[in-house]
């Protein structure tokens, strides 16, 4: 009995320890699973907020490409971007943008997608910040109504600079709220999870969240908030809204926005409570099964068969896990040789678990990024380190990885082993390289940009002080380029840059540099000449290097030179003095004829400063009502009777003087107002024939200067139309009077817009005829009607043989063409008399009547006939 009470009381003492073990076991388990969920699901959030950290970043770094080709399709066509242009860029990404608009420097918004009138934007917080702040970068602002359109977006702007820095506007896209809402509608984080992107300010621009979760729009004071602004990325628990949630967060200090991904503790621990109770059950049972029965060896043998099962499967889980990894990792000695390394780790790197076993980490790595003596102390120490560093694989190739090594202690606290998880990150490392690249080097032609440029100048200056040295500063501007563009398209002009920045690149020393800074712009900074004509030899180089013909599109192009040369100290002491200086002496280059190099001297920031004065009141001219037309006559050459007025531009400045065509016409055509002032010249036009219709008199035929610009880029066809029918004049009383030089630079475009004007019933008239290099088969073919010698022929006439043949033979020539011959210049009455002997249709110049108002062409007016007259009334 008494070994019996033993056996029981040690039975007894067996199950009491048997069910205590248990329970403990279970408490152990139940805890150790909770704490596993938890950190699975933290690392899952962890890798969620990176790719939609990812994600997003894209999308930003994508609307910031866009605005900055808005900007510089803004600039480069002089603030007339194209409705196409708005539509393509709005579609360029589909499901982005709901609209994308040019701001102008006034707050008005003239142009974009979806803009059907012009509104004002100057209130907007974005216009008023970036009027503000001249460095100011992208910038995204909360979700509004905008005006014009009326729909909500996320407005995202950028600042818009002229050539010389000053405010040129914004350009603007607005971005459907909803995009980014539906960038994370795939993720499920359960009930009460959510996904969030909100500006570092803490207002929520874009989120998702579960079916119970409505997350405020203003968590400014917010933990997470703080901690983004602190820590960059992490992670941490809140209970904020009595919901326990495990959130985490990545800031983009860059775009001033976070991203945060939580979910709830209570839907992380689902699986777990309810493993949590079959546990509990498990174990009731099992003390029950102990007490009722007594089999406590019997129980404690299958308990303990239990146990080693569950170590078994969770031995057989771990090795799964490691070697099914995603990323790579690996067992280490303390002095760095490999114990075990996972398959991916094999894969990155090339080699066999056999044959890393027979090398350290150490022989894996750059030499320059072996960790120091102290490195691994530290290690030691601390317990974990994180780095990223290049490894070398086994074929040679060098790549970058991240890693984070832990150090494993044994049961005495002491370091025991190392363990590494290894991440490739060689395809980021690219991109980043790539992105600091783009940020310095012109996407175009790879030359050093703008930025670059004046880092490399401004550091070249230093040196040059430091041992007086001296400093070239060329210009380089290619000449009519903009011609190149008009005629074979953006794509074979940027084939035509690239070229130009390859011939560049060979006129140059090594320590010298060329950049573009923009559209046809380049520079070459030649350090340390040993004189002023050293800079002066490498322009000629330059200019003799551009004078060859380019091949573009099958054909030759040839593209001439304007180069500027500033030299320093002598031009100017800093960077964008001397630049500026190098850009005065080009203009000037370009004003005496182009394909020359000019020297910089004091006097052309004068005519700079005069020129640029000029064309602001230019631009001003035209809402000023500054414009006016004076009407010179054209006489018939027998009867001397009027035939018709050529309408010539003045312009009256607002304090009475008078500035000649000659100084602002050509500023027309270089700024691009010659569009729109073009158009005034036509319309006022009409409006004087309709003006001399109403007095009663018989209106004469007024010809109309046309610019090949307007043919190539206005509906020239669909303005004339409109201001005859708003006007009610007959198309034959206008005429359009095109130089045979414009009309040979594109005739594929400008003869079919020749032929519809000639439907429409409008007169042709080809002006300067003899001064171009178009061939009489192809003059044969134009559908004109009347032929204008230039003046150039007639002064010469009376004093040349050659010429009078010449204007004799053009007279013929037209006539055998049934054209109508005007003489331009005709100041004396014996070139008249000539003129009339070589049967000359019509006669124009002082001798006939100078430009003047058209109040002083009225005595020259007939009155209608009552014919006439009947049919107007009607």
């Amino acid at each position: 009995m008494r070994l019996q009470r033993i056996s029981i009381r040690w039975i007894a003492v067996g199950c009491v320890a048997l069910i205590g073990a248990l329970w403990a076991v279970t408490a152990q388990r139940i805890q150790f699973e909770r704490k596993h969920d938890i950190q699975q699901a933290i690392q899952v959030n962890n890798n969620l907020a990176l790719a939609l950290e990812e994600q997003t970043a894209r999308t930003i770094r994508s609307v910031d490409q866009t605005l900055k080709i808005l900007r510089y399709e803004h600039l480069r066509s002089g603030g007339s971007v194209s409705s196409e242009f708005f539509d393509m860029t709005k579609g360029s990404d589909r499901g982005t943008y709901l609209f994308v608009s040019i701001v102008d420097p006034d707050g008005r918004v003239r142009t974009g997608s979806d803009v059907k009138a012009p509104f004002d934007v100057s209130d907007r917080d974005y216009f008023v910040y970036h009027l503000n702040n001249a460095d100011g970068g992208l910038r995204l602002d909360m979700p509004m109504a905008t005006r014009g359109t009326g729909k909500v977006a996320i407005m995202a702007t950028n600042r818009m600079n002229r050539p010389d820095g000053s405010f040129a506007g914004v350009a603007a896209a607005g971005i459907d709220p909803d995009y980014f809402a539906r960038m994370y509608q795939e993720v499920d984080l359960g009930p009460h999870g959510f996904v969030l992107l909100l500006r570092q300010d803490g207002r929520i621009l874009a989120r998702h969240a579960g079916s119970e979760t409505r997350p405020p729009r203003d968590i400014s004071e917010t933990l997470l908030v703080q901690r983004a602004a602190a820590a960059g990325r992490g992670h941490y628990v809140s209970d904020r809204d009595g919901i326990v949630r495990l959130i985490s967060y990545r800031a983009m200090p860059d775009y001033g926005q976070i991203v945060a991904v939580g979910t709830s503790q209570e839907h992380v621990l689902a699986r777990a409570n309810e493993r949590e109770r079959w546990y509990l059950l498990g174990a009731s049972l099992g003390t029950l099964f102990v007490v009722l029965f007594g089999a406590g060896i019997v129980a404690a043998l299958r308990r303990q068969k239990r146990v080693m099962d569950a170590a078994i499967a969770s031995e057989a889980l771990h090795r799964v896990t490691y070697d099914q990894a995603a990323v790579g990792i690996t067992h280490n000695a303390l002095d760095g040789r490999f114990l075990k390394a996972n398959p991916k780790y094999c894969q990155m790197t090339g080699y066999t678990e056999t044959e890393l076993k027979h090398r350290t980490f150490m022989d894996m790595l750059h030499p320059e990024d072996v960790p120091s003596e102290e490195t691994m102390r530290l290690l030691v120490q601390q317990g974990t380190h994180e780095v990223e560093n290049r490894y070398l694989r086994k074929d040679g190739t060098l790549r970058w990885s991240s890693v984070v090594v832990s150090v494993v202690r044994n049961s005495d606290g002491d370091p025991d082993y190392l363990v590494a998880m290894v991440q490739d990150i060689t395809e980021r490392k690219r991109a980043e390289a790539e992105v600091e690249r783009n940020a310095h080097y012109d996407a175009l032609t790879g030359m050093p940009n703008r930025a670059l440029f004046f880092d490399r100048l401004g550091q070249t200056l230093k040196h040059a002080r430091r041992k007086n040295a001296t400093v070239g500063l060329l210009f380089v501007d290619l000449d009519r380029f903009k011609n190149v563009n008009d005629t074979l398209g953006h794509e074979n002009g940027d084939v035509l840059l690239r070229a130009a920045a390859d011939r560049l690149s060979c006129m140059v020393r090594a320590e010298d540099t060329v950049a573009r800074i923009g559209g046809d712009e380049f520079v070459l900074l030649l350090p340390e000449i040993a004189e002023t004509q050293d800079a002066a030899r490498v322009a000629q180089k330059v200019l003799e290097a551009m004078s060859a013909p380019f091949v573009v599109a099958g054909r030759e192009v040839f593209v001439t030179a304007s180069i500027g040369i500033a030299i320093f100290p002598g031009d100017g002491p800093e960077a964008e003095a001397l630049l500026n200086n190098a850009n005065a002496a080009m203009l000037r280059a370009k004003q005496l004829g182009r394909n020359n190099l000019q020297f910089y001297t004091a006097s052309l920031n004068v005519r700079s400063a005069e020129k640029l004065l000029l064309e602001s009141d230019l631009r001003r001219a035209l809402e000023r009502r500054e414009f006016v037309l004076h009407y010179q006559p054209k006489l018939d050459a027998r009867e001397g009777g009027l035939q018709g007025f050529e309408a010539l531009i003045r312009w009256r400045k607002a304090d009475g003087s008078l500035v000649p065509p000659g100084a602002f016409i050509p500023l027309l055509e270089e700024s691009g107002l010659i569009v729109e002032v073009g158009a005034w010249v036509i319309r006022a036009a009409c409006a004087q024939l309709r003006e001399w219709q109403r007095a009663g008199l018989a209106a004469a035929p007024i010809a109309v200067n046309v610019s090949a610009v307007q043919f190539l880029r206005t509906d020239l066809c669909g303005l004339i139309e409109a201001m005859t029918r708003e006007f009610g004049i007959e198309a034959r009383l206008l005429e359009i009077e095109i130089t045979e030089s414009d009309v040979m630079r594109d005739p594929e475009r400008v003869v079919p817009v020749l032929r519809k004007l000639n439907d429409m019933g409008v007169r042709l008239a080809i002006d300067d005829f003899g001064t171009g290099y178009s061939s009489l088969a192809y003059l044969a073919k134009l559908p004109i009607q009347t032929l204008k010698i230039d003046r150039a022929f007639i002064a010469s006439m009376d004093d040349e043989a050659n010429e009078l043949t010449l204007v004799s033979t053009m007279i013929s020539l037209a006539h055998s063409l049934k054209l109508t011959v005007v003489a331009e210049g005709i100041e004396t009455e014996a070139q008249a008399k000539l003129l009339k002997l070589l049967r000359c249709d019509l006669l124009q110049g002082y001798l006939c009547g100078r430009p003047m108002p058209a109040a002083e062409c009225l005595p020259l007016l007939k009155p209608l006939s009552r014919e006439d007259a009947g049919q107007k009334a009607a």
